[in-house]
């Protein structure tokens, strides 16, 4: 269970803020919500608490994971997607709504060498801003660091691995 004021990860959202625990009625059933708040995108959800872990909800990557998801950028950028074709919409979405943070890594990648190759429809670029949102808030709260940085620190992991990658 998460308190007011806890920093938490949602599927395709992000880092948000637990803003308030409430009690309401939803289709005749009284249930406790966490009610969070993603000041970036002007969003508040509200998750049902004892549905949490199943819609995806955690807590924010330690420290300690960032060397981790950095990694898997570099290592992705190497080795580009098998069929570029593969990256489609229902992919990308289905990868950046995992709650596991390796997987929207992967896919942000992918986006990135796509972007690097052949270009990006717009849609995909959006999905891209996606990704890197999502992974610039994870690092930037786990590192307490500015999310600039945290942008930063994702390109020039990614470009890293594909200058290794054109290297060889």
């Amino acid at each position: 269970m998460y308190r007011i004021g806890s920093k938490v990860s949602y599927p395709y959202y992000g880092v948000g803020r637990i803003e308030d625990i409430v009690t309401r009625n939803f289709r005749g059933e009284k249930g406790e919500y966490y009610v969070i708040s993603f000041p970036e995108d002007s969003l508040k959800l509200m998750v049902p608490v004892g549905k949490a872990k199943e819609v995806g909800l955690r807590r924010v990557i330690p420290s300690k994971r960032v060397g981790e998801v950095l990694d898997a950028l570099k290592e992705r950028a190497g080795e580009p997607p098998k069929n570029i074709k593969t990256i489609t919409h229902a992919h990308c979405l289905e990868k950046l709504e995992s709650p596991d943070v390796l997987q929207v890594a992967e896919i942000t990648s992918d986006l990135l060498y796509k972007k690097e190759e052949r270009g990006l429809s717009w849609a995909q670029r959006e999905l891209l801003k996606r990704g890197l949102h999502i992974l610039g808030d994870e690092i930037a709260q786990a590192k307490h660091i500015k999310k600039t940085r945290a942008r930063k620190l994702i390109l020039e992991s990614w470009r890293e691995g594909l200058t290794k990658k054109k290297a060889s």
